[in-house]
């Protein structure tokens, strides 16, 4: 009888344990859920999900005859967490010299020995954001996939491909000033850019994006505001006319060794400005378009 009633006075103390656990666990729930519930609230909606900027794309600038002076294309910057789950020392090493090979021959910038000497560094450094490349266009980044050790996805082999955009002008100096630009701090605005920079911006957008692991942001639901393209803009510059106006000025500025000078070649029935060239000398005696 007394090794009965002990089993049974231990089976009760693990009974009242386990009502006790429940019973904690309960009121924790309460207290979370009905008086700390605003604060919890308020720190999941600035911690796990907010609301995110979404830059609509900008319009294009075309000549008259619809050639494109200027566009925005995307560019990628390409960088290495070193320190990725898949990375062990064994499979680094084995694999350092042939991405390195494989980064040599991609960007064509340095030599695998300096890309292998720089990636040791830096994983040496327990470096989770190590540049690889700036301005990386699509097929590099595309290549890049194929790489050893990239092959292996961003969480396991370490690539992280963070992707913006460019304006490029695809006829470079050509009318270069009159397009003009917009810098991002918005302090310098030039030409058509800066003249009809609302036009072109269009309306910027927000949506509720929520943070996942490794530091990527995924739109949440059907909420926000969708952003607005930019306009287009249709110029009365005549590219054909521009590259001779060019031409001819740079020409004529080496002849009489000028400092710099101006262009503008109008259509005298309508007033329309078929071309425009400012050229100002460098200090290496190379032109380029400049200041008006």
């Amino acid at each position: 009888m007394s090794g009965h009633k002990q089993l049974r006075a231990r089976a009760n103390v693990v009974y009242l344990l386990v009502v006790l656990f429940a019973l904690a666990i309960a009121v924790k729930l309460f207290i979370i859920q009905l008086v700390e519930g605003d604060k919890w609230l308020a720190r999941a909606g600035t911690v796990a999900t907010a609301w995110r900027t979404v830059v609509p794309e900008r319009g294009n600038v075309y000549s008259e005859d619809g050639r494109m002076l200027a566009t925005s294309v995307p560019v990628y910057d390409v960088f290495m967490d070193l320190m990725a789950g898949g990375l062990t020392d064994e499979v680094f090493q084995e694999g350092v010299q042939g991405l390195s090979e494989c980064l040599s021959a991609v960007f064509n910038d340095r030599t695998a020995t300096d890309r292998r000497r720089a990636l040791t560094d830096a994983r040496a450094r327990k470096e989770r954001y190590h540049v690889v490349k700036r301005g990386a266009n699509y097929d590099q980044v595309k290549a890049l996939r194929g790489c050893p050790l990239f092959t292996m996805g961003r969480f396991k082999g370490g690539l992280i491909v963070e992707s913006r955009t460019e304006r490029s002008m695809p006829f470079d100096r050509l009318a270069e000033r009159t397009v003009g630009y917009v810098h991002k701090d918005g302090h310098a605005v030039v030409g058509l850019e800066g003249g009809f920079d609302a036009q072109l911006h269009g309306t910027t957008g927000r949506r509720l994006e929520r943070r996942l692991a490794g530091g990527t942001w995924m739109p949440v639901g059907d909420d926000g505001l969708d952003p607005v393209p930019g306009s287009d803009i249709h110029t009365t510059i005549d590219i054909n006319l521009q590259d001779v106006a060019d031409d001819v000025l740079e020409r004529q500025l080496r002849k009489h060794g000028a400092q710099y000078g101006c262009v503008v070649v109008m259509e005298v029935g309508t007033g329309s400005v078929k071309a425009i060239s400012n050229l100002t000398r460098r200090n290496d005696s190379t032109y380029v378009e400049d200041l008006n």
